[in-house]
């Protein structure tokens, strides 16, 4: 918590505008100013589209694993990657649809683009690799990575504010 304090500190931002280099081998743009960190500006974007889909590939496994629990199909790893591959294929191609780097924590575009893609691509390479897709599954796997994907960006959208508030009390360092 500390780190992402000190990181979008106004005095810190403040030496920093207008004084950012870029390194020879043309990587992000670092803070060149003094005491201030030069990963610290770009980290917590970095970490929140990282930690975005991070929880989408999750409610994707999570939705594998019932399924298969459920279906009595079992636990083992292929069998788990052979049902999770396509459904993270979809979410990952919503992901890049979307560009959801810009604005990883928003339901739209973003949720709403990796919850359409998880199930309708998801479903497509289901059926060009010789997968099932019963209606009713369709419809299962559109309910829950709805309530998963989409309902995992509204909590957070509601408990971040609260979460984050920062006492002004309280010295960072």
């Amino acid at each position: 918590m500390i780190w992402h304090l000190a990181s979008v500190r106004p005095e810190c931002a403040a030496r920093a505008r207008g004084r950012r280099t870029v390194s020879r081998l043309g990587a992000a743009p670092e803070c060149a100013a003094p005491g201030c960190a030069a990963a610290g500006r770009h980290y917590p974007g970095a970490m929140r589209s990282a930690g975005a889909a991070l929880a989408d590939f999750c409610c994707v496994l999570l939705f594998v694993v019932i399924g298969r629990a459920n279906h009595h199909d079992g636990g083992s790893l292929a069998g788990l990657w052979h049902t999770f591959w396509p459904f993270a294929a979809g979410a990952a191609a919503g992901m890049l649809a979307t560009r959801f780097w810009r604005r990883p924590l928003a339901v739209v575009p973003t949720g709403l683009g990796v919850w359409l893609g998880s199930v309708a691509l998801g479903m497509t390479l289901r059926v060009l690799v010789g997968q099932g897709t019963a209606f009713a599954f369709i419809l299962v796997a559109l309910a829950f990575l709805g309530l998963f994907q989409l309902g995992w960006r509204l909590v957070w959208q509601w408990a971040a504010p609260r979460l984050m508030t920062v006492d002004p009390k309280v010295r960072s360092h």
